[in-house]
């Protein structure tokens, strides 16, 4: 476990500056509001760190939620971070990764891979995959609300 922490740290040093990472899930529309004042006031990072929400379902008719629904965390920079459901290595529409409301790892239910959710890429952190989760562009607005698309 040590080992994966060194690399993942490594690696985030190495491609910090990039904006993202090939992925071989599948590019899906995503357009995506969350209000954090007006819906989810407890998803704020004065709430402790970590913390997830995912959504697999659209609640509105302009969401879109890329192709097998939506991880969002805040990170330990206390930064809103979002990405794909889906598990780069299974490429499963319907097996989807999952992760409790205060979980540091995002998992796939069929392969076991981990997806750590402390920085801005979930990186996977055993051997299974070689790929991060498919990111998404997280927008904060000042109004309390923000916008995740692709």
């Amino acid at each position: 476990m040590r080992l994966n922490s060194v690399l993942l740290v490594l690696l985030c040093l190495v491609c910090g500056c990039e904006n993202s990472f090939n992925s071989d899930v599948p590019s899906y529309p995503v357009n995506f509001e969350l209000d954090i004042v007006g819906m989810y006031p407890h998803f704020i990072p004065e709430n402790g760190f970590p913390q997830t929400m995912t959504f697999t379902e659209k609640r509105y008719v302009y969401d879109a939620i890329g192709f097998s629904g939506l991880l969002v965390w805040i990170n330990m920079e206390g930064k809103y971070c979002a990405a794909d459901l889906c598990c780069p290595h299974c490429l499963s529409r319907s097996t989807r990764v999952e992760a409790g409301p205060y979980d540091m790892y995002a998992v796939c239910p069929k392969c076991g891979e981990q997806y750590e959710l402390t920085t801005r890429w979930a990186m996977p952190t055993k051997i299974a995959g070689n790929q991060p989760l498919r990111s998404y562009e997280v927008t904060v607005y000042p109004t309390g609300k923000i916008l995740i698309r692709n």
